[in-house]
């Protein structure tokens, strides 16, 4: 399978990613980018930002983008598995996706308009990493 690979993005505007959706918790994650304008209205968009710990990079999995293969760490990995819905498909923002980790000029652009993903998502998710036995307690 063939590697993602990342298309400029027209000024402007953001990545945001929609998860299909899937019953089989044990099927591969597949993915597809939407580029949407980054709103100045200042309202609110039908997708989520997720906030949660990279994490180590070390252990990478796979996820499908537009039939390509996307390697991401095993936090993100368990995140989008959690925010895979069986039924529908969910639109998140992601950084670690969204933005091309690899290109420094984009990366520049795209860390400036976080503030504004984040104040236009319909919600934040935060992802702290797959609960444990223990996790109850600390909540």
């Amino acid at each position: 399978m063939s590697k993602y690979e990342y298309r400029p993005l027209p000024e402007g505007s953001i990545r945001l990613l929609r998860i299909e959706p899937n019953t089989d918790q044990g099927a591969p994650i597949e993915c597809k980018v939407l580029v949407c304008p980054v709103l100045n209205s200042g309202r609110t968009s039908l997708y989520e930002a997720l906030s949660y710990v990279w994490g180590s990079q070390e252990k990478r999995r796979s996820i499908r983008i537009g039939g390509h293969e996307f390697p991401v760490g095993e936090n993100l990995f368990s995140a989008l598995l959690a925010l895979r819905d069986p039924h529908l498909d969910r639109i998140v923002w992601i950084d670690a996706i969204c933005i091309n980790q690899e290109d420094n000029t984009e990366k520049g652009y795209q860390v400036q308009t976080m503030a504004r993903v984040y104040a236009q998502a319909r919600g934040v998710v935060v992802w702290l990493g797959a609960g444990t036995l223990n996790a109850s307690k600390a909540i």
